[in-house]
């Protein structure tokens, strides 16, 4: 990404502001690009719980409130 003139721009934060393509950003840019692909995945999964429970005939996973 770096030969193509991407940088990472924090937004907000202790580490507000462009980040140059040194080491320590390729260090930083690959821990949120990891973050990212997990967060991914966790996503992903819960939407196949999802779905399996729904072909099962379980509409939502919290169990009804009693009243």
């Amino acid at each position: 990404m770096f030969a193509h003139g991407l940088v990472l721009e924090m937004l907000a934060g202790l580490l507000a502001g462009k980040d140059d393509p040194s080491r320590h950003g390729k260090l930083l840019f690959a821990f949120f690009t990891v973050m990212a692909e997990t967060e991914r995945e966790d996503i992903r999964e819960s939407t196949l719980e999802g779905r399996d429970a729904d072909r099962k005939g379980r509409h939502g996973v919290r169990p009804s409130s009693p009243r």
